[in-house]
């Protein structure tokens, strides 16, 4: 799944409101992976996150693994 940076981090600081640790780990991690996914092109299928609902991705996700 993919997302800009500003979508990901609303959501992660939703999620994780409670924990500031938690928080600051993920907020590195996505960083992290971004670079990691960038430079290994291994995705099957690229999912967009922006703009939708958690079932419309979840949808989008199962059609793209042929589920």
């Amino acid at each position: 799944m993919r997302g800009e940076a500003s979508t990901i981090e609303r959501r992660l600081r939703m999620r994780h409101s409670d924990s500031p640790g938690e928080l600051a780990w993920h907020l590195a991690r996505r960083a992290e992976l971004d670079t990691i996914l960038d430079a290994v092109h291994v995705s099957d299928a690229d999912v967009a996150i922006a703009d939708r609902t958690p079932v419309e991705v979840a949808s989008d996700v199962l059609q793209s693994a042929g589920w």
